[in-house]
């Protein structure tokens, strides 16, 4: 009976030891910054194309062209001002870029007033140029071209947009003959706006319209609404075409009897950025919406800025896990889609869903290059702090370094990345994976099984 008390009395002592002693404490971590030098800019080789002596073909020409800026911006200035080697610009001089910006596939492209002044040939030749040039990128697959914002219509034909265009929109001549004035295109592709999962916000669709009347807004309007089932419920018709005048858009529907208006309804900023292509100097919208008896339902007048609010785009990418150990396939709304010549402000808003603890508004990147087959991503002190701070595991860690590597590849095309701090290497994220030099991409048959 002793022996069993002293024993009892024994494992208390231990059990008391054990809750007094200091829990356990990682090693303390050696991290060192150390100074970063970027090698020289490589340029990009791309396709591009130039009219022959006639204006009948294109001709095809291979360039080097510095990735310094927008990639876009630069193949559209080597089109305006031709080789050295005899290869020459079909655009006239005085004509200029105004901006570039692709979202999704489409490469929207806008050019200055003086492009509207070419004649008939040179229209056709020039657009030609474009769509061949542009499209053969990869991550191109339609161009849309306008002129100081406003939609690019047909030579002679103010009435008649030329909506999206691929490779396989034609040669010079085919053009031509598709564009003529007074002829009409029983179809075309365009761009309507439906709603995500959540019907919160709105994403951009290609979609191939039936052309009405030769009424292009009517025809897109009413490619929406067939479209858009989750918005436009089974009812909806559009009344009458849609009018505009003093930079309003004045828009009628018929719904069925028994809708009801509400305040998160996705319907007038769906109509605005679907037309707002075709009125660029759309400011406020007008919305009647009737039902099948004429009897007014709701009246809607609205500035437009705010629908383009709702805009994002679906990307698939690479995150970790909801418990931060392993890495895991997912979709994520973005209002940047991943280019050439956007990656930064992409992953920073990637970096910013994959850890909401920062603010929404936060930069949390200063800048993301492309040096030949390496992405440089340059961060903010502040991210690492946070990480550094979690004392995460070797796991945890896996996931947030290799996540973003892995993302920032993808969309650049490179095969690893380094990480920098305020343009520092520094030796370690938070203490068991090495960041002091580039890190290899995880391998596409790795990412097949996740």
């Amino acid at each position: 009976m002793k022996k069993i008390i002293t024993c009892l009395c024994l494992i208390v002592v231990l059990l008391l030891c054990a809750c007094t002693q200091e829990p356990y404490i990682k090693s303390k971590i050696d991290v060192t910054l150390s100074p970063y030098e970027k090698p020289e800019v490589q340029p990009q080789w791309v396709t591009l194309y130039y009219p022959n002596d006639d204006n009948t073909g294109l001709l095809a020409f291979t360039a080097a062209l510095n990735e310094a800026g927008s990639f876009y911006d630069s193949i559209m200035n080597a089109l305006l001002s031709g080789t050295e080697t005899g290869y020459v610009s079909p655009f006239p001089k005085g004509v200029s870029l105004k901006s570039t910006m692709l979202r999704d596939d489409v490469l929207y492209i806008d050019l200055s007033w003086q492009f509207n002044k070419v004649n008939k040939e040179t229209f056709f030749v020039c657009v030609s140029v474009l769509a061949n040039t542009f499209c053969a990128l990869n991550e191109v697959s339609f161009i849309n071209i306008s002129v100081e914002g406003a939609q690019l219509t047909a030579p002679d034909s103010p009435d008649q947009p030329i909506m999206l265009l691929s490779k396989h929109t034609g040669s010079i001549s085919q053009l031509k003959q598709n564009y003529e004035k007074n002829s009409s295109l029983s179809s075309f592709y365009g761009i309507v706006y439906l709603n995500d999962a959540t019907n919160k916000f709105l994403l951009p669709e290609t979609v191939s319209i039936n052309l009405k009347d030769n009424n292009y807004p009517l025809a897109l309007l009413s490619s929406l609404i067939k479209e858009s089932s989750n918005i436009f419920t089974e009812g909806f018709l559009v009344k009458s075409a849609p009018k505009f005048s003093k930079n309003t858009l004045f828009v009628e529907l018929t719904c069925y009897d028994s809708w009801e208006y509400d305040d998160s309804w996705l319907g007038t900023s769906a109509i605005v950025c679907t037309l707002n292509t075709l009125y660029p100097q759309l400011q406020n919208i007008q919305l009647t919406i009737n039902d099948a008896q004429g009897n007014t339902k709701a009246t809607i007048k609205e500035h437009c800025i705010d629908a383009y609010n709702s805009i994002r785009n679906a990307s698939d990418v690479i995150t970790p896990k909801s418990n931060g150990i392993g890495l895991m396939h997912t979709q994520m709304l973005v209002s940047n889609m991943p280019t050439k010549s956007n990656i930064e402000e992409f992953l920073n808003e990637y970096i910013l869903n994959v850890t909401p603890e920062f603010k929404s508004d936060a930069k949390i990147i200063n800048n993301v290059t492309v040096f030949n087959d390496t992405v440089i991503i340059d961060l903010r002190a502040s991210y690492f702090d946070y990480f550094f701070k979690k004392n995460l595991s070797q796991e945890q860690e896996y996931a947030i370094v290799y996540s973003l590597i892995t993302t920032a590849c993808t969309f650049t095309g490179a095969k690893k990345a380094q990480i920098l701090q305020d343009s520092q290497r520094r030796s370690t994220l938070c203490g068991y994976i090495k960041t002091d030099n580039p890190l290899l991409t995880l391998s596409s048959d790795f990412l097949e099984t996740i």
